[in-house]
């Protein structure tokens, strides 16, 4: 299995997410810093860009806002762009 499909299949079984409600990602683009990002179970494919550490317990909805966030239309397109799960 290549990365990709390994990734995708990390993402869509959530019972293997070690962070579980959250799955952390990165995106290392070449010339850029490395930008750190997490998906969130049972939602739509969205990155929220930041890092994971900082999200205090409780409910985790609200903390969402308080991050920068970019929708994709699937969770292959995440990949695609460069995601990968950390």
């Amino acid at each position: 299995m290549d990365k990709k499909a390994i990734d995708l299949n990390m993402i869509n079984n959530v019972d293997l997410w070690s962070a579980y409600p959250v799955l952390p990602l990165v995106r290392r683009l070449q010339n850029q810093p490395l930008e750190c990002g997490f998906i969130v179970a049972s939602s739509d494919p969205i990155i929220y860009k930041g890092n994971i550490f900082g999200l205090k317990n409780g409910l985790l909805g609200p903390q969402l806002l308080e991050f920068e966030s970019v929708k994709y239309p699937s969770f292959e397109e995440i990949l695609d762009d460069g995601w990968e799960v950390d």
